[in-house]
């Protein structure tokens, strides 16, 4: 846990889990993004821009919803791109290529960090000048 300050109102306080905004901040995105969700259930296929200029949020927070995959755009309207190779993507921070790639290389990784070393004859660690 590390104290930051919050994104949105640059107040002090313990983020958890590398979270950017502070408790009352995220409550309040919440609220905003519950809104978003009822006017979006009603107007299906709504632009950024109009669900900006009718609900009165600020395109940032739209977009940020968009890349935490709490929202996603449909059609050709795909206004924010892959964070790896720049492809551009309906939702989230990957296009599926790369999120395939990032998963395959962690868990290759993953894999050698669990098998164990085979050392060559003569090599590691010994004790030096081994009295009795």
């Amino acid at each position: 846990m590390e104290v930051i300050n919050c994104k949105s109102c640059g107040k002090m306080f313990h983020s958890v889990m590398g979270i950017k905004r502070c408790p009352a901040c995220r409550q309040a995105d919440d609220a905003k993004f519950k809104m978003i969700k009822e006017y979006l259930y009603d107007c299906p296929g709504a632009t950024i821009e109009e669900v900006v200029e009718n609900l009165g949020v600020e395109r940032r927070l739209v977009l940020d919803f968009l890349r935490e995959g709490r929202l996603e755009t449909i059609g050709p309207n795909m206004v924010i791109q892959c964070e790896n190779c720049g492809e551009p993507i309906h939702s989230g921070k990957y296009c599926d290529k790369c999120h395939r790639e990032i998963t395959l290389n962690l868990r290759s990784a993953a894999n050698a960090i669990k098998k164990p070393r085979k050392l060559d004859k003569g090599t590691g660690m010994h004790i030096k000048n081994k009295k009795k």
